[in-house]
């Protein structure tokens, strides 16, 4: 049985350029070796965490809210990540004549919406002798 998704948040870091028919969103879905509060432990990702279902080419979604039809998606060209030495990161071309994204365009120029998060399956985890600390090693990124 596969593994559920889990989401994780990063904070800010997100751009936004636009041109005549599309903007450009840029930012990073996660950071390395920065822990966050999971409640009775922290968690933080690896740096090599996102090489090998990369490597996979994978079929990933750009979702508000994880949720909805895409604004972008790696199959179609639309959406690319990379990593480097901060994190995942991410860059998207969005389509202004695209209703959800025209909603969405004022929020990201006021600066309301300026985080990125994503969902992921669990793959190898490791974590400290008392529990407390959690690193992130292989996450699979794949939507399907």
């Amino acid at each position: 049985m596969p593994k559920k998704f889990e989401r994780r948040m990063a904070v800010g870091g997100l751009e936004v350029r636009e041109n005549s028919d599309t903007i450009t969103l840029t930012g990073y879905a996660s950071t390395f070796n920065q822990p966050y509060d999971m409640g009775w432990y922290t968690e933080s990702v690896d740096p090599g965490a996102f090489k090998r279902t990369l490597g996979q080419h994978p079929d990933v979604r750009l979702l508000v809210n994880h949720g909805g039809l895409p604004l972008a998606r790696t199959s179609s060209g639309t959406l690319t990540l990379d990593t480097d030495s901060k994190g995942l990161r991410v860059s998207s071309d969005l389509d202004l004549s695209d209703p959800d994204v025209a909603s969405l365009l004022p929020k990201m120029k006021r600066g309301d919406l300026d985080q990125m998060s994503f969902a992921f399956r669990p793959t190898e985890d490791i974590w400290d002798g008392d529990m407390t600390k959690h690193t992130r090693r292989a996450p699979d990124l794949n939507s399907d």
